[in-house]
């Protein structure tokens, strides 16, 4: 009879499994799935992004738009992300920097959680690329070249025109809720100012970069970031004896100039005048802009931190996400939108969590209530997920209302919203708070000896069977 043996043995294996998993609870790796070839573009591999980030279909919407995005971080690490049920975001492709792989995550048949926008996202195919907004050393030739091709073939594949009315970056998209805001709902501002526009569409439509350039600046009071300090009517003259004049925004343009450099002066009435240089590169938007001192006047900020004093000279710059008012940093109230728990809240610039806005009985992603459950894919986390779902006490679906339909959220008479949605449940209960933030690793060392000891047990009892 040695049967009852391994079935212990089996049974003392499953509690080990249990044990570990356990212990681990949220930091259980993400495994990433060995990549396959698209089958939607020959040059792309394949791993997909988790079911709990995008939306099966299109809701009956056509595709015209291509959006491009910068990842703010790695090729590696963005692909992991999206195959986190907890990213709530997704884009189509994702594009490497170093020679341009590219790897597609979503169907194209489905929607990406990307722009901030739910109708862009359905009506878009988004594409990622990596590296960082500040940093143009990311935007590799190979990087370049590999995008245009992807982009030209699905504006091939689908009707879109290739120009910058259909292929446009996330800083293009409108904000849903703030009409004349950019940026989709949480105001992104990629790919940046550092992204060769007119180098790409060139590239997607196969033709030569042009051969000229365009010279453009502002001339302000002071300091150039002062932007209510635009200086009318000044002189603006090149090496060359072309001389124009600001708007009343004190905006200055040249266009058609042959690529090199060029000497530019700048001269006002009542200002000190100033000369610089300038190189013009073909194909693109060069700014050059100017702070004029006023004749005679001292610089005085007093109590002032930030913004300019009465000469138009700088007193100071706000940390980032800060804004200057009235002479003093703060951070600005409702600045931009962002999914908290299973709601839509207000953020301050400073990314700090304001009011609710809109609660999301089906859950939030990309700063939007979805407008039907998800499926995630099951793991051994799901009852967990479940207990919490109930923990927060999310209402149950309507059965019988339409799928793509979404609820009404309950408006006060201020026309705001005036949902407090709970915090998810804290991982560790009370009794962990003296172990300052090393709970888990004392968890995890505890079920961790315990299944060494369930271990040792089942091979001590399955030998003993087997002699």
């Amino acid at each position: 009879m040695k049967m009852p043996g391994k079935i212990l043995t089996l049974i003392l294996g499953a509690l080990l499994f249990s044990a570990n998993a356990f212990a681990f609870g949220d930091s259980y790796p993400i495994l990433q799935a060995p990549a396959a070839n698209s089958t939607e573009y020959p040059e792309a591999l394949w791993v997909a992004a988790n079911s709990s980030n995008y939306s099966t279909g299109r809701s009956g919407e056509t595709i015209q738009y291509v959006i491009i995005h910068v990842m703010q971080g790695s090729y590696a690490g963005s692909i992991s992300w999206f195959q986190n049920p907890a990213a709530k975001s997704s884009a189509h492709y994702m594009l490497r920097s170093s020679d341009g792989e590219i790897t597609q995550m979503v169907s194209e048949d489905n929607t990406a959680w990307h722009a901030g926008n739910l109708l862009y996202n359905r009506r878009s195919i988004g594409l990622e690329h990596e590296g960082w907004v500040t940093d143009a050393s990311w935007f590799t030739d190979a990087m370049y070249e590999s995008s245009a091709r992807l982009v030209a073939h699905l504006c091939d594949k689908y009707g879109i025109p290739k120009d910058r009315d259909h292929i446009i970056g996330h800083h293009e998209v409108p904000d849903p809720y703030n009409p004349g805001q950019y940026g989709g709902a949480g105001h992104h501002t990629d790919p940046g100012s550092l992204w060769d526009w007119n180098r790409y569409i060139a590239l997607i439509r196969g033709v030569e970069p042009e051969l000229i350039g365009e010279l453009i600046g502002y001339v302000r009071e002071g300091d150039i970031m002062n932007a209510d300090g635009g200086i009318a009517n000044a002189t603006v003259e090149l090496s060359t004896g072309l001389t124009t004049k600001t708007d009343a925004t004190g905006l200055y343009r040249f266009q058609e100039l042959e690529p090199g450099t060029y000497t530019i002066s700048v001269s006002a009435e009542g200002y000190v005048s100033q000369t610089d240089t300038k190189e013009v590169v073909a194909g693109a938007q060069n700014w050059k802009s100017f702070g004029l001192q006023k004749a005679g006047c001292e610089s005085d900020c007093g109590d002032k931190e930030c913004g300019f004093d009465d000469c138009g000279n700088s007193c100071g710059t706000c940390d980032d996400g800060q804004a200057c008012h009235n002479g003093q940093c703060a951070c600005m109230p409702n600045d931009h939108l962002a999914c908290c728990d299973n709601a839509v809240c207000w953020f301050d610039s400073c990314k700090n969590q304001g009011v609710v806005r809109q609660r999301c009985p089906y859950g939030c992603a990309d700063a939007e209530c979805l407008d039907k459950p998800t499926q995630p894919e099951p793991d051994v986390f799901e009852a967990e997920v479940a207990d919490d779902q109930d923990d927060l006490g999310e209402p149950e679906p309507d059965l019988g209302q339409e799928p793509d339909s979404e609820p009404e959220p309950e408006q006060t008479e201020d026309n705001g919203y005036s949902y407090d949605v709970p915090p998810l449940p804290q991982p560790y209960d009370e009794e962990c708070e003296p172990c300052n933030g090393g709970c888990s690793a004392g968890s995890s060392n505890a079920f961790g000896a315990l299944s060494i000891l369930f271990m040792i047990a089942a091979i001590a009892i399955g030998r003993r069977r087997f002699q």
